[in-house]
C-alpha cells in the first residue's frame, strides 16, 4: 500500500512539474537556430482584431528573451509592452516596461508569425 501511494505521488508530482513547463509552444525558428515561443494560456484578446501574448525568444547560446505583445490584426501591427532580457542562468540582463510605439510587421518576421499563430486566416474550401 505505501509503495502505491508513493507512486501515486511521484507521478503526481511528475505531471504536475511537465504541465508547468509545457506552457509554452513552439510557432517559429529562425535560420540562426532561434526558437520562438507563445504562451496560449496568456492570450487576451481585446476584441476580434486585437490581442495581447506572453513570447519567449530562446538563443542558441542560451540567452531569452520574454515579452508582452500586443497584436492588431487589420493593419498588422504590433508592440511591445513589455520585454526582459535573461543569460542562460536565467539572471535579467535587461528589463524594459515602456511600451514600444505600433510597428508594422515584416513579412516573415517574428512578429508575422506572431499575427499568423494568433490570428490564422480563413480558408475557403470549394
Amino acid at each position: 500500500m505505501k509503495r502505491i501511494f508513493t507512486v501515486t505521488i511521484f507521478a503526481a508530482m511528475f505531471m504536475a512539474i511537465a504541465w508547468a513547463e509545457a506552457h509554452w509552444t513552439l510557432f517559429s525558428e529562425g535560420v540562426n537556430g532561434s526558437k520562438s515561443y507563445l504562451d496560449y494560456q496568456t492570450i487576451k484578446r481585446q476584441t476580434q482584431d486585437s490581442a495581447r501574448v506572453w513570447t519567449k525568444i530562446q538563443e542558441p547560446a542560451g540567452d531569452y528573451w520574454v515579452g508582452h505583445i500586443q497584436l492588431y490584426r487589420p493593419t498588422r501591427q504590433y508592440k511591445s509592452l513589455q520585454v526582459c532580457h535573461y543569460n542562460s542562468s536565467g539572471e535579467v540582463i535587461n528589463s524594459i516596461s515602456t511600451p514600444s510605439d505600433w510597428a508594422e510587421a515584416i513579412p516573415d518576421s517574428f512578429a508575422d508569425r506572431l499575427l499568423q499563430a494568433i490570428f490564422p486566416e480563413k480558408t475557403t474550401y470549394y
